[in-house]
């Protein structure tokens, strides 16, 4: 009877710890979201995400784009190796080191980017 007993305040334990680990994460979330939209006006949960999709360029690279919901509430900007890459949603036969997208909702400016990074370009004339 006793090892059923101990058996059962663990449980207890740890379910009571694993509560008390949650609150208090959740506690720390909602501070740092209060500051996070004191300091930008804006609320994390109204973020967005997406997902750049890619398929290889028979030319040489990646062909990119933008996989969002509603893709015409969003204005694009594509930086390729550091350079400008252009406003569309997708570009074209891209390689070096890196991409870098960034989605701008238009209803509120708040932006989200990510990077992917790229296959080395072929040398000229190489096969």
């Amino acid at each position: 009877m006793k090892k059923s007993i101990k058996f059962r305040f663990v449980i207890m334990f740890s379910l009571l710890s694993a509560a008390l680990l949650l609150a208090i994460e959740l506690v720390a979330q909602s501070e740092n979201n209060s500051s996070f939209e004191q300091k930008t006006g804006a609320k994390i949960n109204n973020l967005f995400d997406y997902n750049i999709i890619s398929s290889f360029c028979y030319a040489d690279g990646l062909s990119l784009g933008v996989n969002i919901a509603y893709p015409k509430k969003y204005t694009y900007l594509w930086e390729i190796n550091g350079g400008p890459g252009g406003h569309n949603i997708t570009v074209d036969c891209v390689c070096g080191s890196y991409a870098k997208i960034r989605v701008m909702r238009l209803s509120d400016g708040l932006q989200v980017s990510k990077i992917i990074f790229l296959p080395k370009c072929k040398e000229a004339g190489a096969n």
